[in-house]
């Protein structure tokens, strides 16, 4: 755990954010509000390998959805996207197949199980631009 610990700390440095000793003990799961951020974060195992999961979010910049693992190991996970494809200068089929793939429906689609995956891991707490992006009240 020390190793996840020191990777989660070392990128949050610049904002003196620390994952509580007593969480980490316990492998509770909690959520840190501090410098602007929302950081949410649980445990688990995988494969005989302890792992921490982190949502973290800021207004300033794209969220973060990462797993460290207890050997060191990190893993980026699916995150909200912020945007999708309204048009595109490239001729058609090429047109249309972007924007089935990056237009508003796969948006609204993917943003969605994104929420879902969250709100699975415990992580219910959600900015307006997070709730917006997951489609979770009409804009």
């Amino acid at each position: 755990m020390e190793k996840i610990k020191l990777l989660f700390e070392n990128y949050f440095e610049d904002w003196e954010i620390e994952l509580p000793i007593d969480d980490m003990k316990e492998r509770k799961s909690g959520f840190i509000k501090k410098g602007g951020w929302l950081i949410q974060y649980c445990f688990g195992k995988e494969n005989d390998l302890e792992y921490m999961d982190y949502y973290s979010t800021h207004r300033m910049t794209s969220d973060d959805h990462v797993r460290i693992y207890e050997n060191g190991e990190k893993k980026s996970l699916e995150t909200f996207r912020s945007g999708y494809l309204t048009d595109t200068p490239e001729p058609e089929p090429i047109k249309s197949q972007k924007l089935k793939e990056f237009g508003k429906e796969a948006f609204e689609k993917y943003n969605k199980e994104v929420a879902e995956i969250l709100i699975n891991k415990g992580f219910n707490k959600f900015t307006i631009n997070m709730t917006l992006n997951a489609g979770l009240v009409d804009a």
